[in-house]
């Protein structure tokens, strides 16, 4: 394959590649990004990824994704969750309808997205610079945005009725499959990414370099788990990532995780949530607060005219970068 005066090859990803993986990863995004992370993602995660490299063998370009089970209408959905699109900052200006940035993610999307194809939909958090991008060469669409609520008062008292208390392994799978449950029971007419017992398990549990607090919501009165709260803890600021429970408790489970997190002793806590989230708790989405954008290829078997009905419940804990 050339572009322009230069020559390229471009293969899918192998877990011999990881060494290459991960300096480009680490130039980008200026991360260190280790063979633990590698292993978990491409590894025990299933992520698959195509990549470019220049005739000296070096890797100059990457576009990758991990499978995730969605919820939509009321289905379970095969998709793939997009990440790790990488481009070196030497062919970075090669960013046209035949550049490294085109050629791998259409290659990435064409091979797996769509019908007949292992995914149905592929789906995305980026920069928004990184969708505009995708929109000009007809890669994607824009799906929407998450935003980014903080509250910095994080006092207060648990609601009456109810109890908090650390997720404890023994508990941990039959408190995540009543959690799950009931999220789901509460679903209509949104649209979310599993949160099963295989999903947590891998998303908070293995994931190397970062740890997780969960906890366990439920009646004072009662055994069965009402909800999970998953917060992380960076510096005086906890992240609040995720919540498995039904959706119209969303703000009894923000007073709990605030509580929970100056338990911790954060001074501010913050949530990125997708729009539909930003309605349940009466915060009004804004550019300023906008942190990331939500990228849909093309060959998806989604209908780009539909996006503005579609309701999608996204947190942070959604990404795989926090």
């Amino acid at each position: 394959m050339r572009i322009g005066e230069l020559s390229f090859n471009r293969r899918d990803i192998v877990p011999e590649d990881q060494s290459e993986v991960l300096a480009l990863h680490n130039r980008v995004f200026g991360a260190n990004a280790t063979a633990a992370w590698f292993r978990w993602k491409y590894g025990d995660g299933g992520a698959q990824a195509t990549g470019l490299w220049d005739e000296r063998g070096r890797l100059l370009a990457l576009c990758g994704g991990t499978p995730r089970i969605l919820l939509h209408a009321g289905q379970a959905v095969a998709a793939i969750q997009l990440g790790d699109v990488m481009v070196a900052p030497e062919v970075r200006g090669l960013l046209t309808r035949r550049g490294p940035f085109f050629q791998v993610s259409r290659h990435f999307y064409e091979s797996r997205i769509g019908a007949a194809r292992p995914f149905q939909v592929g789906f995305g958090f980026a920069s928004k610079r990184h969708v505009r991008l995708a929109i000009a060469l007809h890669l994607a669409w824009n799906e929407g945005t998450l935003q980014s609520i903080q509250w910095w008062d994080l006092a207060g008292h648990p609601p009456w009725g109810w109890r908090c208390e650390p997720l404890e392994p023994a508990s941990f799978e039959r408190a995540a499959t009543e959690a799950w449950q009931a999220m789901q029971e509460g679903m209509s007419g949104l649209s979310a990414g599993c949160r099963d017992i295989a999903y947590l398990q891998h998303r908070f549990l293995a994931r190397p370099g970062y740890a997780y607090r969960l906890f366990r919501i439920r009646r004072s009165w009662s055994r069965r788990t009402s909800g999970i709260l998953v917060l992380r803890l960076q510096g005086e600021t906890a992240h609040w990532l995720d919540w498995i429970g039904p959706p119209e408790e969303i703000g009894l489970a923000a007073r709990i995780a605030q509580i929970q997190a100056a338990a911790a002793g954060a001074q501010a806590m913050t949530l990125w949530a997708s729009t539909a989230i930003c309605e349940s708790l009466k915060v009004p989405p804004s550019e300023e607060s906008t942190v990331a954008w939500v990228g849909i290829p093309c060959v998806s078997m989604l209908r780009e005219e539909d996006a503005s009905r579609r309701k999608w419940w996204w947190m942070g804990g959604d990404t795989d970068f926090l």
